[in-house]
């Protein structure tokens, strides 16, 4: 995959037979914001799709581990054109443990189809254009992640931004508004 043509859709529906990403069996469950509440609810009418958990809220699961939207059926996303910013930036992750501040993309199919070009595009374009959000899930960093044994996942480089407790001015996460989700 150039960076100039990246599609989401034929390698996740032809080449992921599980589609792990969307269930907590393999990776945490997805935190969600006010602002992410709403839009959902506005699409989809429902309101019974997050739940409070730990510092925050997020997605609920069925008891099977699958996100509560994912259509097992059709193995789809039911509302990925509002879908959470984590969602959206699935692949890709980030590790924040002890201040190693670090890109991690999680191997999938649609990982695999990646190029370093558009992997770079990615990373520049989140941190460029999505700090507030990014600063919003980097206390949800996954604690599960060993860095020293990376089975599932590659490290890409570290972040070129500094963490939220290291930032003022204008990226400080409560002088800002919510941006949306990640086409």
């Amino acid at each position: 995959m150039d960076g100039n043509n990246a599609t989401i859709e034929p390698a996740c529906r032809d080449h992921c037979p599980d589609r792990w990403c969307c269930s907590s069996r393999y990776l945490v469950q997805v935190p969600i914001w006010d602002h992410e509440i709403s839009r959902i609810a506005r699409c989809t009418g429902r309101i019974d799709f997050y739940e409070h958990r730990g510092r925050g809220m997020v997605l609920k699961t069925k008891p099977n581990g699958y996100c509560v939207f994912f259509n097992e059926a059709a193995k789809d996303c039911t509302i990925y054109a509002v879908r959470p910013f984590d969602c959206g930036m699935y692949p890709f992750d980030f590790y924040t443990a002890g201040g190693n501040n670090q890109w991690l993309l999680w191997d999938c199919a649609y990982s695999r189809r990646m190029d370093d070009i558009f992997i770079d595009a990615a990373l520049t374009r989140f941190e460029a254009h999505h700090r507030p959000s990014l600063f919003r899930i980097w206390e949800y960093e996954n604690e599960s992640i060993d860095l020293s044994n990376p089975d599932g996942f590659r490290i890409l480089r570290p972040m070129r931004i500094p963490g939220p407790a290291d930032t003022t001015g204008p990226f400080r996460t409560s002088d800002h508004p919510l941006e949306g989700t990640i086409s």
